[in-house]
Order: C-alpha cells, then structure tokens, then sequence
C-alpha cells in the first residue's frame, strides 16, 4: 500500500473526540457498565485501578498512550471488589471472581516461568469450559496470547494449523489425547503439552496438577494484549490463522503490531468504538450482573469473545460443553440466564423439540440472543422470537451480527429494526453500526445505487490491522480491495443495500451454481423451502447435469414423521415464486443435512464427493 500508518497518541484521541460523541448509543457505555459493575462498586474499581498503577504513573501512561498498566489493573480492580460475585461456570464446577484471579494468576505464574515473551502463542483444542477462559485471561496478563483450534479438523489440517501459530504449549481436553498423540511429534515448536482431564500420558502434564504448584499472586507485567487468536473456518482451504489479538488491543497496547500501510489511528478509533457501541447494545436492557450462556465452541469468534467481554462487565458466564436444546432451555429457567451466542443450527434444533418439551420452560429472563456464523432463515428468526414471547419474554430477543472474523461484524440486526419493518428479518442487519459496508459493481468498477446488487465490502476495525500469522502479504491481499484510496476486505458476499442501508446477503462466490451460463445462488431456494411446514433443513447444491452443465440438486432432511416428494417441493416452490433456474431440478432426502459445529454448510464438500461418486469432476 505504501506510506506509513498513523501514530496512536493523545493528541490523536483528542482530534477525534467530537466524532466519538456523537456515535449512536455510545453514551449509554458508561451507565451500562455502571449498571453491571454496580453503581456501589464503580469507584472502587477506579481508585483501586489507581492504586495499583500509581497516580504519578497512572497520569504518565496516558500522556504518553502506554496504557497497558491502566487496562490491565482495571480488569484485576474490577475482580477484585467482586471478588465473592459468581463469574464462570463450566459443568460442575462454579468459580467466583476472586477464585477465578487466583486461577488465572497461577496460569501466568506457569507460563512466565516456562518462558512465555509477549506475542508468542499458546494453542488450545478444547471444548467450551472455563480453562478456555483462564488461558485467554492468562496469557493476556502477561503479553501472551491464546490460538482455539476447531477440533473438527483431520490430523493433517491441525498440525499445519498449530505449526502456522508457532506455539510453545498446547493445552487440549482429555479426549484428544489419541489424536494429539498421533501429531506431537510433528508439532515443530510444542514444547510442553497440558491436558484438561484426569488422565495425561507420560512426558504431559495435568492442568490442575500444573496450577496446584503455582503462586496465585498476579505476576508483575509491564504489557497487557486482549491475547486472543482465531482462524478463519477454513471453509475454502486450511483455516487461517488472524491477528485478532492485534484488532482488539491496538488502542493501548504497547506490544500491539502497528495499523497496516496508511491506516489512520483516527479512523481505528472510530471503527474501535463502532465495534463497542455493538457491545452496548448487545448488553443493553440485561439485569445487573447478567448471565450470558456460552454453547458454542471456542474457536467460534462469538464462543470465545462474548465469555471474554462478559468478563469485564463483571457478568457470568455459563459455558456448555455440548450443546443439547431442551438442556439449552433448562439452564435458561434455572440459571435466569440473559444472553447466549447462538448459530442458526441452535434456533433450528430448539424450534424442532416436541412442543411438550420447548413449552416446558421458563424463559422470562432472556433480553438478547444474538445469531452468527451463517445465514438465518428469516423464518427461524420469528419462530424464536414467538417461542421465547410465549415463554414470558416481554420482547423479541433475536438480534444478529453478519461478517466473516476478519472483519468481525459487518451488519447488526436489531429488534426495532424488524419491529418497524417485517421486511427486514430477511436482511443481515444495517450497516455502519459495526462496520462502513458498500456494494460494489465490478464490471463498472464503481459503487452501487441502493437495491443494485454487487459484491458486498466491508470495512470494520479488523481491515486496518489485518495480518494472516504463517502467511505472506500476498495471502492477506487476497481479500483486501483498494477502493477510492482505502481497503476494503471482500467475504465473498454478494447482496445489496436498500435505501435504509439494510444489507440483503444474495450468495455467495464461492457457492455459484452455473446453469446453462447464468449464475444462480442458493440461499433463495434454501429459504423458500425451508418456509415447507414439512422441512427441518435444507441446502441447496450443484449437481450435474448433461445439457446444462450443472443443475441445483436440494438435498433435505424433513421434520419428524413427515413425508414429501420430489415432486410435492417442486410445486411448492412454484407456489412460493421461484421460476426459472431457481425451481430445483433435483431433489434428493437425507436423515441429516450435515453441518458443522459453527452451523455452516461446507458445500465445496459435499459437491464433491457429489461428483466423484458419479465419476465426474466439476
């Protein structure tokens, strides 16, 4: 790109300020906060903040923007004045806030002493619990940072995975001990391997074992890094490792890697407190305190991320390690639970319980359940929304946030969005909330009119610092766009804004099928037939075909006890208004639509082994 990013500084900070005011819900930050902290509570946790840094000292770091010292004593301040309040739960076992520092001091304390510098890694492959937790905070104390591997992956892709992060230690769950036995010895930089369980082979250690021998006072460190990596879902290739430790820490971490080429600290800054007024609205409305249920996996983004912020809001967080829908609802009524993360594969297994077991609970509690990860039929969003007003909610809970984890969110869906206008449970959610998303035109190199369809771009936070660990500029350049002068990262979207900048995601590049010449995308389809009373999933792929090349094939998993035919969806989605090469040629019944554990479809897959059963290559 050329030229040097801009300095972060007070100045800059100052520069800025008067936009920063006027973001949209931006003010309500504080009084949230306040509400969670507790008002008693605030000027505790800021005089203790004080005190730990040092006046003289506390004043100096934000002269000079070294605020590593002042972040890190805050979140410590805030523990401690809750230090009784209950902040994790992970199966049985139920931590305090104060038990849960002692915890994560002990991590520190292990790590510093087997040598962890600031900035390098530490892997993990475990299921959502409260070590996955403690490895975030503990390695973000000391500079260090935390990789969540997707334990979905073969042997061959997790090596690679775990290689490109150049990790010093890998810390797994017990039932991943065979296949961690199976690639210790290609694991290039692993020099210690800690195992969650009860049981470790010989040359491992125990996780509790390890802590049980370590000091619980919080080692000294003059960095602090929100220590937090994540891949890329590896949905077109080997998942990519993503500096996201970098996104969320620029602003005042000394160990933080600069903006990228001719990236402004002004504009980071907005686009840093567009990502947190998200946040304020995503807490918005939650009691004191809140419960956030945590059932994803914690190399989802949202799995990881929201038990990290629901950390510094002095909330709860009560991790699943396998997510079960009618024990989903249960921990809801017994734990007043107030938010959960959710994929849309979640809602779907919710709404197909029995209506004996879904109208059983209690759901009064719930203020916000927030959808990611892949495209929500518009239908699952009411019906979840009607199921939780049934269950006592006085309002909609859904809300949603479109992306990919390059860019974090892009759109956000709000409940008075669709509130006001039905039409907009089929959008993505409006931009500029989280994100600057245009539509792009690229046969006439040019941006797009509202309601003109184009590849969507976005341009959020994560843009401005994007770095792919184990990879060269080329592999980030992939995504990037330069556009007027600034970049633009591509999710492989395509879609279009209407006059209210709503975003209406069309497809996908990499899920085009080609009929007869014309591109043709499945999410349409998907959504009418997913709108039969008779189908619980649906996914729409290319097959092929002698004269037309390739044909959309619907593969679907039909509800409980329903019957149809080929022909009966046929005809319904004529009834629905598909016409043309959007009516399904084919269409074949399967017990499962297969899925993985974020909820997405990997279509490139299953077109494959599509093909390669017929004897043919797409």
């Amino acid at each position: 790109m050329g030229g040097k990013s801009e300095e972060r500084s007070i100045a800059n900070v100052l520069r800025v300020l008067p936009d920063l005011l006027r973001m949209e819900d931006l003010g309500g930050l504080p009084l949230i906060l306040m509400r969670n902290w507790g008002v008693k509570n605030v000027i505790p946790i800021l005089s203790g903040t004080v005190r730990k840094v040092g006046l003289i000292n506390a004043t100096t770091s934000l002269l000079t923007f070294r605020l590593d010292r002042i972040v890190r004593s805050l979140v410590l301040s805030l523990w401690d004045v809750l230090e009784d309040e209950e902040g994790v739960v992970s199966g049985d076992k139920r931590f305090t806030f104060g038990e849960l520092e002692k915890r994560v001091a002990k991590l520190a304390n292990v790590l510093c002493d087997w040598g962890l510098k600031p900035k390098e890694h530490v892997s993990s492959v475990l299921f959502p619990c409260s070590e996955g937790l403690e490895l975030f905070w503990g390695c973000s104390f000391i500079g260090g940072v935390v990789e969540y591997l997707n334990f979905h992956l073969n042997d061959e892709d997790m090596t690679i995975a775990i290689n490109k992060a150049n990790p010093r230690v890998l810390v797994f769950d017990e039932e991943f001990t065979e296949r961690v036995m199976r690639i210790k010895d290609n694991l290039i930089t692993v020099e210690k391997f800690v195992v969650v369980g009860e049981r470790a082979p010989d040359g491992m250690l125990l996780y509790e074992d390890m802590l049980s021998k370590a000091s619980d006072e919080m080692p000294e460190s003059d960095v602090f890094i929100f220590g937090m990596g994540e891949y890329t879902g590896g949905t077109t290739g080997i998942p990519k490792n993503i500096n996201l430790y970098d996104q969320m820490s620029y602003a005042f971490s000394s160990v933080a890697e600069p903006l990228r080429e001719k990236e402004s600290f002004t504009e980071y800054l907005k686009l840093f407190l567009m990502l947190a007024r998200s946040l304020v609205y995503e807490f918005d409305g939650i009691t004191s305190r809140g419960q956030n249920l945590s059932p994803l996996p914690l190399h989802h983004g949202m799995g990881s991320f929201t038990a990290a912020a629901f950390s510094l809001f002095g909330a709860t967080t009560i991790f699943m390690r396998r997510f079960d829908a009618k024990e989903f609802l249960r921990i809801i009524e017994k734990e007043k639970i107030n938010h959960a993360s959710v994929v849309p594969t979640i809602l779907q297994r919710i709404l197909a319980l029995p209506d004996e077991v879904k109208h059983k609970y209690d759901l009064s509690s719930m203020k916000n359940i927030l959808c990611a990860g892949a495209k929500c039929p518009p239908e699952v969003k009411k019906g979840i929304n009607e199921l939780f007003r049934r269950q006592g909610c006085e309002s909609d809970v859904y809300i949603e946030g479109d992306g990919c984890i390059e860019v974090s969110y892009g759109a956000f869906l709000r409940q008075k969005d669709y509130q006001e206008n039905p039409k907009r449970y089929e959008s993505s959610g409006k931009a500029g909330r989280v994100a600057y998303i245009k539509v792009y035109d690229e046969e006439e190199k040019k941006w797009c009119p509202p309601n003109e369809s184009g590849r969507v771009m976005y341009r959020s936070i994560g843009v401005t610092t994007l770095r792919y660990r184990g990879e060269g500029e080329e592999k980030v350049k992939e995504g990037l766009n330069i556009i007027d002068g600034k970049a633009w990262f591509d999710c492989g979207d395509y879609g279009y804004l209407d006059e209210d900048d709503f975003l209406y995601i069309t497809g996908k590049s990499r899920d085009v099928i080609i009929v007869g010449g014309a591109n043709i995308y499945p999410y349409n389809m998907e959504d009418t037939i997913l709108r039969n009373p008779k189908v619980f999933d649906a996914v729409v792929i290319a097959a092929p075909d002698k004269d037309l090349g390739e044909v959309p094939l619907a593969l679907i998993q039909l509800k409980k006890g329903k019957k149809s035919s080929a022909e009966e969806v046929i005809e319904y989605c004529k009834r629905e208004g598909l016409s043309g090469y959007e009516i399904p040629r084919k269409v074949e019944f399967v017990e499962e639509v297969p899925r993985e554990a974020m909820g997405k479809i990997i279509r490139r897959k299953l077109e494959e082994k599509y093909w390669e059963e017929r004897g043919m290559k797409r």
